[in-house]
């Protein structure tokens, strides 16, 4: 039936574009929280031993030279995330007491943290062989000065390759009244809420070069690849190549980032869709409120979109997308970070009711543990208010969709279970290997009961990354 068949594509288009966009989103957070917590959050426990932090600065000054001193207006520092600071009072103590190891092992993490990898490889060398560090902060001191090495490279890279499943209580998006309207008619659904589980395979191969010239910091490129097979829903079976390549500039006011991106996206084996976008990205980190950074980005996008044997009408949603996203983010501590962003969108298809105006709020949480778990929590809400009335299915009404998703994550790298069941030192092959879990809610509220409809999520994932 023509009518359905519409109704059909209109529930496709968006919402393939936007799972995709969603899966990809949750993938990049966990893997930057996982590679954050490998050598972030917090500054490991145990690296000094526990005593009072509390101490004003007028105490320093009063006895400028005093370690003990010195070392807990450092500690306060860091728990406030003043780490700039904190790495001079670090200093202050070793040029009068060079032998502290487990302080030069503080104040190099501290550097590194502060994105001075020079010094902290320095001081990261000198504890090697250190006999006065535990082999626990021995083998963390050999970690980071790896990771130092690796962040002055010219050319470096990183694949990451991850592997698990989900379950999804309505995967078909099959609307919670149980009935279609076609033409302003409600007509009973011959189907139901189908439950299925998705296996899922994402890689992402990832390199980056520093040109070595002051203002132009880098050329960067990624390319991500995903399948995600269903069970049962395999008119749903989704392939996904992505290939991203873009610059950094630092005009110092800003950094400016532009980039250029492809999509193609498969289901079910057939082709469903290839987008080209172009965009610009201007972010600022503010130096009078640390921790404290902004952005603001335009993306123009052309979707084009290609008949399939189920979707016989795929191609009326070609067109132009046009996206305007601002944010700010802030790092409450060294381990925990707020971002917010709020994104207008146009999109103009060559059928007019696929064309549509986009408001989306965005707002996300990170924790990393000291302990290197980590916890993502994110939600968002758009509006979509669509131009035309579609006569196929409601010559009296237009459609206006609100789309709401929470997600939860919770993540820890393999090497902790490891040690945690007594393995005495960290093996080789869990290292940078990640397991996390998600629960996500999806809600649709639409004026025209075909797109109203939700769904529950619940995933699991394993990623391995491996640098170079």
């Amino acid at each position: 039936m023509q009518q359905v068949d519409r109704g059909r594509v209109s529930v496709m288009g968006v919402r393939t574009i936007k799972y995709v966009t969603a899966l990809l989103v949750a993938f990049g957070m966990a893997q930057a929280s996982a590679q954050a917590a490998e050598t972030g959050g917090d500054v490991p426990e145990g690296v000094l031993p526990e005593g009072p932090a509390a101490i004003s600065f007028d105490e320093i000054l009063a006895d400028p030279t005093s370690p003990s001193r010195n070392l807990r207006y450092a500690r306060k520092l860091v728990q406030e995330g003043n780490l700039v600071l904190a790495a001079t009072a670090l200093e202050r103590i070793l040029l009068l007491n060079p032998e502290l190891d487990r302080v030069r092992l503080y104040y190099a993490i501290v550097l590194y943290r502060i994105a001075n990898y020079t010094e902290a490889e320095r001081e990261f060398e000198v504890l090697q062989g250190s006999d006065k560090l535990p082999e626990n902060l021995q083998r963390q001191a050999d970690r980071y000065l790896e990771a130092s090495r690796r962040q002055q490279r010219a050319f470096k890279g990183s694949f990451t390759l991850g592997a698990g499943a989900h379950y999804d209580s309505n995967r078909n998006s099959y609307p919670q009244a149980d009935e279609f309207r076609v033409l302003d008619t409600l007509i009973d659904g011959t189907e139901e809420e189908n439950a299925d589980v998705g296996r899922l395979l994402t890689g992402t191969f990832d390199v980056t070069y520093d040109p070595g010239f002051q203002r132009l910091r880098e050329f960067y490129a990624i390319a991500t690849g995903l399948v995600d097979d269903q069970v049962e829903e395999d008119s749903l079976d989704l392939a996904a190549g992505i290939l991203e390549v873009g610059a950094s500039y630092d005009a110092t006011v800003v950094e400016i980032v532009p980039h250029l991106r492809h999509e193609h996206l498969r289901l079910d084996g057939d082709l469903f869709a290839r987008i080209s976008e172009a965009g610009l990205r201007l972010q600022r980190r503010f130096r009078q409120v640390q921790g404290l950074d902004a952005h603001i980005e335009g993306r123009a996008a052309y979707e084009e979109f290609s008949n399939t044997e189920t979707l016989r009408f795929n191609n009326e949603q070609n067109g132009q997308l046009y996206e305007i996203e601002a944010g700010a983010g802030y790092n409450i501590s060294d381990s925990m970070r707020v971002a917010a962003s709020y994104t207008y969108g146009d999109k103009s298809a060559d059928v007019g009711f696929h064309s549509y105006e986009s408001h989306k709020f965005r707002a996300s949480y990170t924790w990393v543990f000291p302990n290197r778990m980590f916890a993502l929590a994110s939600g968002s809400v758009e509006f979509l208010d669509f131009d035309e009335i579609d006569p196929f299915i409601s010559p009296t009404t237009t459609r206006e969709d609100m789309d709401s998703r929470v997600r939860l994550t919770y993540g820890l790298p393999a090497s902790l279970i490891a040690t945690t069941f007594g393995t005495p030192q960290e093996p080789e092959f869990l290292r940078n290997l990640v397991l996390s879990v998600s629960g996500e809610y999806f809600r649709s509220d639409s004026n025209i009961t075909n797109f109203d409809y939700e769904n529950w999520r619940a995933s699991a994932l394993v990623t391995k990354r491996f640098e170079f």
